[in-house]
């Protein structure tokens, strides 16, 4: 039996390995699925992941895994948040956190975010996460320790602060200066040795052991019963990895015949979903087909860099727009929000 699981500050590698025998992994940046179902294995289970300044696991790489056949699982941090997005599609979620965020009672990601030590320090967390937070003071509130209005101020400060900065400390010191009664903020205090909640670390072992469970029993998943599109951007990645972020300027590594001669191959195709494109946005009027409102063009760039592109959106964009080709910000804004609103509207 062969199985993977990415995990890190939620589940350190010495007690991941107690529930299920796998081969425990850093946690999953982008590219990290693809590359596992790469070598077959029974299972995939995702707890930990990376985000912010490194790519997060990308969508497609899951939905490719569950369409090779296998069973792909997903609980209490980043394995939480993508199973709530995939869970129509098949990936099998586990815990109260995934619960939470399929039924939109929870939609931020800053839930269950945290700062983390380096792989060397066994990814150690630093902060603790809003999930925790919030099951803690929940368990407090019904065992007394705080009354309603004391438990709403606290998780109202504990939100408000970056996730990086959040602890119980901190919450402490944050709320010294408010009119909460000291006799409860005392007794919370003494009381959180004892009565903390670490949710993320419960939905890990959970998702753990319904995998040991299901691999024992012979129980897998019905086959994915979408159809994977293999889009070209997708056999480019595939083929030859994410391009790295100095590869903006990709053609500088390609001689000029090799452009051209793509070029022409794709040229008719090209023109031919132009047409489309322009009679799908013509369809929303003069205005729709030539540009989209401020907020809007700005959540089609969001889209672009992050699904076509892999990347999160250059700060210097002008750079960006220059090294392809295009005329000018405005012309490449334009260009990828009508993208955006195609695929949207066909």
């Amino acid at each position: 039996m062969s199985v993977i699981v990415f995990s890190g500050p939620t589940l350190g590698p010495a007690e991941a390995r107690w529930p299920i025998d796998a081969e425990f992994r850093p946690p999953a940046s982008q590219g990290d699925v693809y590359q596992a179902a790469r070598t077959r294995p029974d299972a995939i289970g995702i707890i930990d992941g990376y985000f912010d300044r490194v790519p997060a696991i990308w969508h497609k790489e899951i939905l490719w895994a569950m369409a090779q056949g296998i069973p792909v699982y997903g609980s209490a941090s980043m394995g939480a948040l993508r199973a709530a997005e995939l869970a129509d599609f098949g990936m099998i979620g586990v815990g109260a956190i995934f619960d939470a965020f399929r039924s939109g009672e929870l939609e931020d990601d800053d839930e269950v975010a945290v700062a983390h030590a380096s792989r060397e320090e066994g990814y150690r967390p630093v902060s603790e996460a809003m999930v925790n937070i919030r099951a803690t003071l929940l368990r407090a509130a019904r065992e007394g320790v705080l009354s309603p209005r004391t438990h709403a101020a606290l998780i109202e400060v504990a939100k408000e602060t970056f996730y990086a900065e959040r602890s119980y400390a901190g919450l402490h010191e944050a709320c010294s200066n408010q009119t909460l009664p000291p006799g409860e903020m005392q007794g919370l205090r003494r009381w959180l040795p004892g009565g903390r909640v670490n949710q993320k670390r419960d939905d890990a072992v959970l998702m753990l052991q319904r995998m040991k469970e299901d691999l024992a029993a012979g129980r897998r998943p019905a086959r994915a019963d979408y159809t994977f599109e293999h889009t070209t951007w997708w056999e480019l990645v595939t083929r030859r990895g994410a391009p790295a972020p100095e590869e903006s300027a990709a053609a500088k590594a390609l001689g000029e015949q090799w452009i051209e001669d793509e070029l022409q191959l794709f040229i008719p195709r090209a023109l031919v979903r132009a047409a489309k494109k322009q009679e799908v946005l013509a369809e929303r009027g003069a205005e729709g087909a030539s540009g989209g409102d401020p907020e809007e063009e700005a959540v089609a760039l969001e889209w672009y860099f992050r699904e076509r592109l892999l990347a999160a959106v250059p700060e210097d964009l002008e750079s960006h727009v220059r090294n392809v080709g295009m005329g000018s910000v405005d012309a490449f804004r334009r260009a990828v929000w009508r993208e955006y609103a195609y695929l949207k509207h066909r």
